[in-house]
Order: C-alpha cells, then sequence, then structure tokens
C-alpha cells in the first residue's frame, strides 16, 4: 500500500522562492497563465513554506526543472525534483541567488574581480551579461550559490589590497 502511493509522487517537485512567499492563489494563477503545461498542476503549501507541485506529465516537469522558467515577481522559481521521504530543507541548504551589489568603485569593475567581491558572500557562479560587459555601472549582478541556513548581511566591507577599504551593499 505504501509502495503504491509512493509511486504516485512520479512527477513531483518542490519550490521555494526566496523572499516574500506568495500566496497560494497568487501562486496558481501565474502558473496558470505563465507556464505552458499540458493539463493544471496541482499546487500545495507545505508547513515549512515550500510548495510542492503534482504534474500530470513527466515532459511537464523536466519542461520546468531543466529549463528556466518566467520571473515570479523578480524572483525566478528554483523548481527541484522532489520525493516522498526526502527531507524539505535538504533540498535548498545552498540555492542559486541573483545578488545585486552597490558602492563597488569604477576601477574594480573587472570580472576577476567582481568575482572575488562576490566570493566573500557564499561561492559566486556567474556575472550577469550586463555587469560582464561594464554597460550599466551603477550596481553589479552576480549569481550566488548561497547557504541560506547561514545569515546574510546587509553589506559587506571590502579590502581593496591595502588602497582603500569600502562598503558594498548586497541586495
Amino acid at each position: 500500500m505504501v509502495s503504491n502511493s509512493k509511486e504516485s509522487f512520479t512527477f513531483f517537485a518542490i519550490d521555494k522562492l526566496v523572499g516574500k512567499r506568495p500566496s497560494l492563489e497568487g501562486l496558481e494563477q501565474w502558473v496558470q497563465t505563465s507556464w505552458r503545461l499540458s493539463r493544471p498542476c496541482l499546487i500545495s503549501l507545505t508547513k515549512k513554506g515550500n510548495f510542492i507541485f503534482k504534474f500530470n506529465s513527466r515532459e511537464d516537469i523536466d519542461g520546468l526543472i531543466n529549463q528556466s522558467p518566467l520571473f515570479m515577481e523578480k524572483r525566478k522559481p528554483l523548481l527541484l525534483p522532489w520525493s516522498p521521504g526526502q527531507v524539505e530543507a535538504s533540498c535548498y541548504a545552498v540555492t542559486p541567488v541573483c545578488m545585486r551589489l552597490k558602492g563597488i568603485p569604477y576601477h574594480c569593475w573587472s570580472s576577476d574581480i567582481l568575482l572575488f567581491i562576490a566570493a566573500t558572500i557564499d561561492k559566486p557562479i556567474r556575472l550577469d551579461d550586463t555587469t560582464a560587459s561594464q554597460r550599466m555601472m551603477s550596481y553589479t549582478r552576480v549569481l550566488v550559490n548561497l547557504n541560506v541556513a547561514k545569515a546574510s548581511s546587509s553589506s559587506i566591507t571590502v579590502d581593496l589590497e591595502g588602497d582603500e577599504v569600502v562598503e558594498v551593499a548586497v541586495q
């Protein structure tokens, strides 16, 4: 009986939006209008504040996990495969998060230096294209593998090899 129940969890994914959690109704409406699914999915809210999605086909779940879904209120859903017995917290110990850094001096706008600064927050993955090409230098966007269990700071102090020390805002 239990094995039959576990088999019914074939097309499930878990999602935790970083930041303010949307309402279940708001998320359902956004999914219905934004995701191109073969049939509507069932969305449930867990006691830990994650969303469990039950999809109707392997194509729907694979398409959303392997591709980049649309952003919801400037936040990208991070869907991960989920199965019974999997601990919710373990899914998101480390999560890719797009961080915005402000207050970096212009002479530090090289990929190496920006990734070095981002490494003081956590493990940097890459700079966004606008930042890497230096087309807009009012702030930096960098994708960081962030350990969400650790407390994060709203600013970091960066020592630029004895030349100066700058305070960089982190958003």
